[in-house]
């Protein structure tokens, strides 16, 4: 696994990937059984989500649950890997924390956006967030059209489907790291009964 090597962006995203992990695992009755701080390969993303599938296996969650589980990581995940930005070191930096409650899992995953950039993307959560089910599984199917036919862009495709697979709210937050740059965390609860 490659090493985070020091510049301001990666310094302020370790101290906010620790203050994540310990407000995650110091709630009553959880425990953080994923982190990972760093870059995301295709082989690591992929090891990750498995590695959690069998976490939850063994935990007796639902087939239905790990599912939407898996869904949510591989969207989340490949939307770190892809359209996170440089750090200083030419690196592309991000975290995912998957912390498991008697009830529910809450994931957390962050990368690195132009400061430029994250009104626009805070806005089209909010927009996500006030959709009702049946218009977001309108927007995921032109989502897909529109990937189809633009050759992979994923026009925001990975936050619909989390949307729909929770039910629940996206929850996010930025923290200025760096000139020009953000960490963008985002975060989302699923339920562990069906």
């Amino acid at each position: 696994m490659p090493q985070v090597r020091n510049n301001t962006a990666s310094i302020a995203l370790r101290e906010i990937f620790q203050d994540k992990c310990d407000e995650l695992s110091q709630a009553e009755g959880s425990s953080v059984v994923l982190s990972h701080l760093g870059t995301f390969s295709l082989d690591l993303v992929n090891a990750l989500t498995d590695r959690v599938e069998f976490l939850m296996i063994s935990s007796g969650d639902k087939k239905l649950v790990i599912k939407r589980m898996f869904t949510i990581l591989i969207e989340g995940l490949n939307n770190v890997r892809k359209h996170g930005e440089l750090d200083a070191n030419n690196e592309q930096l991000g975290f995912v924390i998957v912390n498991r409650r008697q009830d529910e899992y809450v994931i957390s995953m962050a990368n690195l956006v132009r400061s430029d950039t994250k009104d626009d993307l805070i806005e089209y959560i909010e927009r996500i967030n006030k959709l009702t089910r049946e218009q977001m599984e309108e927007k995921m199917q032109a989502a897909l059209d529109y990937e189809f036919v633009d050759h992979g862009t994923g026009a925001g495709l990975g936050m619909i489907v989390t949307r729909v697979k929770t039910g629940n709210s996206l929850s996010y937050a930025t923290s200025n790291v760096d000139d020009g740059l953000e960490l963008f965390v985002f975060e989302v609860k699923l339920s562990r009964e069906e």
